[in-house]
C-alpha cells in the first residue's frame, strides 16, 4: 500500500509541475499605464490565438516579416474579437475558432497600422512586441 501511495503522490507531483509550466507560460499582457508606444503599418499576414498566447504579423513595406504577441484585450478597428484563428484566403475556415471577425479585414491583403510596444516576458531575457490595437486602412 505504500509503493501505492508514493507512486499516486508522484503521479499528482508530475501533473501539478505540467500544471504550472503550462500556466507559466500563458502569455497575454496588459498595457501598462505609462508604457511609451509605436506604430508601424503592412499587411496582416497571420493571426492566431492557442496554447495560452496570441501572435500576429505584418509584412512592412520592405518586405520584412514583423511578428507580434496580442495583448488583452485587443482592439481591432475598435472592437474585441473572440477569434482563434479568422479566415484566410486559400484556408479551410472553421468557425468554431471564430465567432466574429471584422469583413474588412482579410489576413495576406489588409493594410493595417499596429499600436505596440515592447516588453520582456517573463521567463525570457530578449525583448518582444506587443500589441492592443490593430486598424485597418479601409474603414471600420
Amino acid at each position: 500500500m505504500n509503493a501505492r501511495v508514493g507512486g499516486l503522490i508522484c503521479a499528482f507531483a508530475l501533473v501539478a509541475s505540467i500544471t504550472q509550466t503550462a500556466k507559466a507560460q500563458h502569455f497575454f499582457p496588459v498595457r501598462p499605464k505609462h508604457v511609451t508606444t509605436s506604430e508601424m503599418s503592412g499587411i496582416l499576414t497571420e493571426y492566431g490565438i492557442g496554447n495560452g498566447t496570441g501572435e500576429f504579423s505584418i509584412r512592412n513595406s520592405s518586405g520584412k516579416r514583423i511578428d507580434f504577441f496580442l495583448a488583452y484585450p485587443t482592439y481591432i478597428n475598435g472592437r474585441v474579437y473572440a477569434c482563434e484563428r479568422p479566415p484566410a484566403p486559400n484556408e479551410r475556415f472553421d468557425s468554431s475558432q471564430c465567432r466574429a471577425w471584422p469583413k474588412n479585414v482579410v489576413i495576406g491583403s489588409t493594410k493595417v497600422r499596429i499600436t505596440y510596444w515592447w516588453m520582456v516576458p517573463p521567463g525570457s531575457s530578449e525583448r518582444v512586441r506587443v500589441s492592443d490595437a490593430i486598424r485597418s486602412f479601409n474603414g471600420s
